[in-house]
This record gives structure tokens, sequence and C-alpha cells, in this order.
């Protein structure tokens, strides 16, 4: 919860302070940012889909709902929470564009989508390759231990 509050709140606090929407995409994208290189840990920290979750969430909370559904159904099928990760960002995206042409969201809303997605989809670039592998771990599946 804490990781999609600093998604939320970014874009939330940057509508109510500066009040351009163009100000909330970069807040988020910072948020994403801040999350996933975090200075104080050496730049290494997450993957960014609850962070990158939490800013959707404000900026359309229509692609947010598509996102997490299509998670949650691709986790629960194939037991791969990064795969429904992934999956759940592409879905966004697609959303954004549909909402976009019906007139329903703004065309830097949908740039959030396509930025914020290309980075979230960077940091699983390990987790592709291993399910490529067949060696990404499932759901469920206990971890090995470290000797």
């Amino acid at each position: 919860m804490l990781d999609v509050s600093k998604g939320v709140l970014a874009v939330f606090l940057a509508g109510e302070v500066i009040g351009h929407r163009e100000a909330e995409v970069a807040a988020g994208l910072m948020a994403l940012a801040g999350h996933n290189w975090p200075v104080f840990l050496g730049f290494r920290g997450g993957r960014g889909i609850a962070t990158g979750a939490g800013a959707l969430s404000v900026l359309s909370p229509i692609a947010a709902a598509v996102a997490f559904s299509t998670f949650a159904a691709t986790t629960l099928v194939s037991r791969y929470v990064s795969l429904g990760s992934i999956v759940g960002v592409i879905a966004a995206c697609v959303t954004l564009v549909a909402l976009y042409l019906l007139g329903q969201t703004f065309s830097v809303y949908t740039l959030y989508g396509f930025l914020g997605g290309a980075i979230i989809i960077w940091q699983h670039r390990d987790n592709i390759q291993r399910i490529r592998d067949g060696s990404e771990r499932r759901l469920g599946t206990p971890a090995t231990k470290a000797n």
C-alpha cells in the first residue's frame, strides 16, 4: 500500500498544487523513477508496478481497473506474477489509447501509460528472460534456499 500511495500522492499533489495535466504525468513518472532507482539504496529499487498503478489510478481509474483485472486474471491462470504485471501494463496502454480515441482521456495521460509502461517492462527484462527459459518461479512455488 505504501508503494501505491507514492504514485497516488505524487499525482494528486501535482494536480492540486500545480494544476496542469503535464505536471501530474511528470510527478507520476518521477515517483516511478524514484521507486525504481532510489538514491539512498544505490539506485537499486523495485519494478514499479504498485507505484505506477497508484499514479495511473489517479490519472485514469478506468485504465487502472482494466490493468488490475488483467493482472489478476493473467496471474491466476499462469501463476506468474511478473507475466501478470507485464500483461497488465500492456492492457493499461491499450485502454488508454482506446479512451483517448473515444475522447475520454487526455493524450498526455496516454503518454504516461507508454513511458511508465516502458519503464516497468524494462525493469522486468530479467523476469521475461526467465519466463522464456522456463526458470521463472510461479506463484505458490517455494523459493530455493541459499547455501
